[in-house]
């Protein structure tokens, strides 16, 4: 029971397993910050530099093409974090990846090409014919949002392993790609919302590419964060 519990919390015990996950700390808030200024930065530079309405267009093609995250990924990524850390210890977290991976593809990938491949028509229809061009927007966010849907529930295989600096160089990156496509598009009076979708496709591609390797290890034990 509970006393049982804490009577054997021991300042040595805790103390060994702050100094064996102090990377998470170090290195996952600057993480979480990178993901966030990647997402959020790029959406500033539009609403100051596009033409007007564009970034309420692509804020509202983004929560109808986000969705399914909501409903559905963030649950299978949830399951797949509390069986990773099980799945690494018997080595067996590269296949265990790789399932969850076809199976996040399977249930996601053609519900998020129909709505968005057809959000240029539903769009008008549901929301009125001034968001014709969100349903464009979100017509061209289907390679991002099914790549992101598959590879966002997989993304803490980096933790599990141990690979936290990895996962924050990751984001650092995606940062970079993302707000430095973004503004180079301006400088070039390019359109900035493609530059903004095909820019979050590339960082997600690449990400999905990555997993693979970050897995393979899965043979080792978890000391391996220490």
């Amino acid at each position: 029971d509970s006393p049982d519990l804490l009577r054997r919390v021991s300042l040595t015990r805790a103390r060994r397993t702050l100094l064996a996950y102090r990377r998470f700390p170090i290195w996952s808030m600057p993480e979480a910050l990178a993901n966030v200024a990647g997402l959020q930065i790029p959406i500033l530079i539009i609403a100051s530099a596009a033409p007007p309405g564009e970034a309420g267009h692509l804020m509202v093609a983004m929560q109808v093409m986000l969705l399914p995250m909501a409903l559905v990924g963030n649950s299978i990524g949830q399951v797949y974090l509390s069986r990773a850390p099980e799945e690494h210890r018997n080595g067996r977290l590269g296949p265990f990846t790789l399932s969850i991976v076809r199976r996040l593809a399977l249930v996601g990938a053609l519900p998020i090409a129909i709505v968005g491949l057809s959000a240029p028509w539903t769009f008008p229809l549901v929301f009125g014919a001034d968001w014709t061009r969100s349903g464009e927007i979100a017509a061209m966010m289907v390679p991002w949002i099914i790549l992101q849907f598959v590879v966002v529930p997989v993304s803490m295989s980096f933790h599990v392993v141990g690979h936290t600096m990895r996962a924050m160089q990751l984001q650092v990156a995606g940062f970079i790609l993302r707000f430095g496509g973004v503004l180079f598009a301006t400088q070039l009076h390019a359109p900035l919302v493609p530059s903004m979708v095909t820019a979050n496709a590339v960082f997600y591609a690449g990400m999905l590419a990555l997993i693979p390797f970050t897995v393979r290890d899965s043979e080792h034990s978890p000391k391996d964060l220490s």
